[in-house]
């Protein structure tokens, strides 16, 4: 990564993900049951959440992301 080019590759890294999970929402098939439907939505909502933040925090090892990472590590304890 070139130097001074960390924020907008964070940017473009994640205005993709927010791309990807849009397309993987609206290809989910809503066949009349809503709970069928929600379910389906939390699952690709969330597993691309978690998918984003695991290859963001391995992708940016920077200072100022390590710290945000070692502050959401003391949200998570209490």
């Amino acid at each position: 990564m070139r130097l001074k080019a960390g924020p907008a590759a964070r940017n473009t890294f994640l205005q993709s993900r927010e791309d990807v999970i849009r397309k993987r929402v609206r290809m989910i098939r809503f066949d009349g049951h809503v709970g069928t439907y929600v379910g389906d939505l939390a699952v690709v909502v969330f597993t691309g959440i978690k998918h984003t933040a695991d290859w963001f925090l391995s992708s940016f090892r920077e200072n100022e992301v390590a710290s945000c990472e070692s502050l959401a590590g003391l949200s998570t304890k209490s």
